[in-house]
């Protein structure tokens, strides 16, 4: 004849921390930015967001219009595009380095990945 267990050996919550003291001045940006940029910038770094925002300024209207910068990992940029077009970016691979490394900082992409994907569509060149 076991006695049931009383629920006075149960154990409790712990009680709750108080909660962080609140500032009521106005704080500095500086302040605020590493503790919200700092996960983004893990996933991905800003000269590749800047490469992928600025692409068409980049390597001009005609060929943003059927690529698609896709991935920057260890200075190599990963353009989707079609099989035609691949060629035509392979030959200009040197000049699209260089307006890169110019937009972006010295030695950001080092060398140009070409995949072929047929979801890129060609589009017609933005009028400005």
């Amino acid at each position: 004849m076991t006695n049931p267990p009383s629920r006075s050996k149960q154990k409790k919550a712990p009680a709750p921390a108080e909660p962080p003291p609140r500032a009521y001045r106005p704080r500095s940006m500086a302040v605020l930015l590493p503790r919200i940029s700092t996960p983004v910038f893990r996933k991905q770094s800003p000269a590749a967001v800047q490469v992928m925002t600025d692409w068409p300024d980049i390597v001009g209207p005609n060929l943003a219009a059927s690529t698609v910068p896709r991935r920057l990992y260890g200075g190599t940029l990963t353009v989707a595009c079609s099989g035609p077009v691949a060629m035509e970016l392979q030959h200009l691979a040197p000049a699209v380095i260089a307006r890169i490394n110019t937009t972006c900082g010295h030695g950001v992409v080092k060398r140009l990945k070409m995949v072929q994907d047929l979801t890129v569509t060609p589009r017609p060149p933005t009028q400005a």
